[in-house]
């Protein structure tokens, strides 16, 4: 049997039961062994994506997940159960995915574009989202079935005629569902919501400014008032 080592903690646990959402970005390929701390099942998820830089996504989330558990709470990373059921239903094949751990932080996970987006509080539920900026004009057609009638204004307020107009117009369009996207994963009632209607409150979601961020992603994240402190880790070396 292989024995695999165990990777260095993310930060320690008194870090990461301070007030406020902890934060990891890294890439889909970080870790090309990465697998080894999901399950089974897991892995069969992932091997079921049909494109690889979506499955190394997926896989490096689940990864990251558990190693910030575990340097929150001292439990092997390998042995965290993440498990995902409907609040509404109780069925385990949708829902927010959970630490199945009491007194467990809660966790967020969003990828786009080969990057991977991981949140963790101990103050409540929280979402996380982030999305690559388009270059494509035709995804503004989108924006009757995202928007409200107060942010359709808001759209149609800025300019169309300056040059570099449509890429500003496709990043605040894009920051603005990335917003409503972090709120519907926080309350983990996705589908039961139309995104027109989702409410976004700088109490409770505001969009990631950082420089960890490369400059074709925009990132957001939701809590419950007062939202805390934002804080960034990076990922240590297997």
């Amino acid at each position: 049997m292989t024995r695999v080592a165990p990777s260095p903690p993310i930060a320690s646990a008194d870090a990461l039961r301070r007030p406020g959402i902890h934060l990891v970005l890294s890439t889909g390929d970080r870790w090309p062994g990465a697998a080894h701390l999901l399950t089974t099942a897991e892995r069969a998820r992932a091997d079921a994506f049909r494109h690889e830089q979506s499955r190394g996504e997926f896989v490096v989330g689940r990864a990251l997940v558990r190693r910030l558990v575990a340097a929150a709470t001292g439990l092997p990373a390998r042995e965290i159960p993440i498990v995902q059921d409907c609040l509404r239903c109780g069925s385990d094949r949708h829902g927010k995915p959970r630490v199945g751990v009491v007194g467990a932080p809660q966790f967020s996970v969003s990828h786009s574009g080969g990057w991977v987006l991981v949140g963790v509080s101990q103050d409540g539920a929280l979402g996380v989202d982030i999305e690559t900026v388009s270059d494509r004009p035709s995804l503004l057609d989108l924006a009757p079935s995202v928007l409200s009638a107060t942010e359709s204004e808001v759209l149609a307020s800025l300019p169309r005629t300056e040059a570099g107009s449509e890429a500003t117009r496709l990043r605040w369009f894009t920051t603005r569902w990335c917003l409503k996207e972090a709120v519907v994963k926080r309350d983990g009632d996705g589908l039961a919501r139309e995104m027109r209607d989702v409410e976004v409150s700088a109490e409770t979601v505001v969009p990631l400014d950082a420089p960890e961020l490369p400059i074709a992603v925009v990132g957001a994240v939701a809590g419950h008032p007062p939202l805390g402190p934002l804080s960034w880790w990076s990922v240590p070396a297997d």
